[in-house]
């Protein structure tokens, strides 16, 4: 247990180790993580996605006829 998290306010939460939660029938959420250095100070935690988009057919015209007037 690295201590509480004080940024939760309306119950206690603190910062768990993640190889103990597979171990323990403790509750908890994946959707706050930090990383921690030896002295247990909180590290910048930065998360990289990359978007695929898909592939669509070109439409020959942006007209919606539902709407035209």
């Amino acid at each position: 247990m690295f201590g509480r998290d004080y940024e939760v306010m309306k119950s206690d939460a603190y910062w768990i180790s993640a190889w103990i939660l597979d171990k323990k029938s403790i509750q908890y959420s994946g959707k706050k993580q930090a990383w921690f250095d030896e002295n247990g100070s909180m590290m910048p935690t930065y998360t990289t996605e990359r978007h695929t988009p898909e592939k669509r057919e070109a439409k020959e015209s942006n007209i919606i006829e539902e709407i035209k007037r």
